[in-house]
């Protein structure tokens, strides 16, 4: 359900509905970007820098890589659309529960999809073992990490063993980063750079709350980022999205006081839905949501949360276990969100 849809349908402001779907900041964007927003409305007039000089070279100083190393576009899902028409791989393996985004993008394309399944009994870890017997049987193999459906998050040394197997087979690894802010994991920038055929992605669109200004990058190989310049559709923004973007990356508190507000609500959910006994929660590697597997039959969940305008959630395993990703939000979202999730298994 899209909340534009949704709201034009009900004839409700977009304030007025509470988007359970949605996964960007709940403190909004950083002030030091609305001011720098405010200031460069001065400079539209001027056409914006295809280059992107100035976050070009702030990310390449920060990351210690080249700058041929980095692309931009209008975030992570345009780059991907961009990569699968510039490889036109046969097929593409995914890991499942797999997001409604990632079934849209391969959807756009004449590609056929394999999936394997995270081990659900062990926190959605996925099996490497398993993952690299696969890898010799498709082109390219898209990863979200942090999982953008179930928060899990792929160790080091196996993301590390990915990467490794992806070049022995000359596959194509696409590594999206969208919760990499929502953690205290390392990105494998170096081992990226390095490789010839793995991309590692990146938004300002969930961590730095600007989905109404999409930006997004891409780190990879000199050689694999030369061959996606060469996209005509791959937009990349605008003067200010660009001058948003590296005010974000520049503020140095709003990271810790958005990992700080995550960590309070995330201690008044776990309390709260601990006293409901159909509701089972993990707490994932991203900070910024939680998943709920619900232990009772709810005909219709979401059509019931819509009652209340909330839009959420659900996806179900091959177990047939039915879980809600849960986003969070501000407090006074939260709460209502709770005591409609009561209201509706009792």
């Amino acid at each position: 359900m899209d909340i534009h849809d949704y709201s034009e349908r009900k004839r409700l402001s977009l304030r007025q509905i509470i988007d359970f779907t949605s996964d960007v900041n709940p403190l909004g964007p950083s002030g030091k970007a609305k001011n720098a927003i405010r200031k460069a409305i001065r400079y539209l007039e001027f056409p914006p820098d295809k280059n992107i000089r100035h976050l070009k070279h702030y990310i390449c100083r920060h990351e210690k890589i080249d700058e041929n190393n980095v692309i931009f576009g209008q975030g992570s899902s345009q780059l991907i659309h961009g990569i699968l028409d510039t490889i036109k791989p046969n097929n593409v393996l995914l890991i499942s529960p797999v997001s409604k985004r990632f079934n849209q993008i391969v959807a756009n394309h004449d590609i056929s999809v394999h999936m394997i399944s995270a081990d659900e009994d062990n926190a959605f870890s996925v099996d490497m073992q398993k993952l690299a017997e696969r890898i010799k049987y498709t082109d390219m193999v898209i990863l979200s990490n942090p999982q953008d459906m179930t928060g899990s998050s792929m160790p080091a040394d196996s993301l590390l063993q990915l990467i490794d197997e992806i070049e022995k087979n000359g596959k194509v690894l696409i590594i999206d980063e969208r919760y990499i802010d929502f953690t205290q994991e390392q990105s494998p920038v170096k081992a990226v750079t390095a490789s010839r055929n793995t991309m590692l992605l990146r938004t300002f669109s969930a961590f730095y709350a600007l989905s109404g200004l999409p930006l997004g990058y891409g780190i990879g190989s000199s050689e694999m980022v030369n061959k996606l310049t060469e996209i005509p559709t791959l937009a990349s923004g605008n003067t200010l999205a660009y001058t948003a973007a590296i005010a974000s990356l520049r503020d140095v508190g709003y990271r810790a006081r958005t990992l700080r507000f995550l960590k309070e609500e995330k201690i008044y959910f776990l309390d709260k839905l601990k006293q409901i006994d159909s509701v089972e929660v993990l707490d994932m590697a991203a900070s910024n949501f939680l998943l709920l597997k619900i232990n009772k039959h709810i005909p219709e969940l979401e059509s019931l949360f819509l009652k209340q305008h909330i839009i959420i959630d659900v996806f179900s395993c091959e177990s047939g276990n039915v879980y809600l990703k849960l986003p969070i939000k501000r407090h006074k979202q939260n709460a209502r969100f709770l005591k409609t999730l009561k209201h509706i298994i009792f």
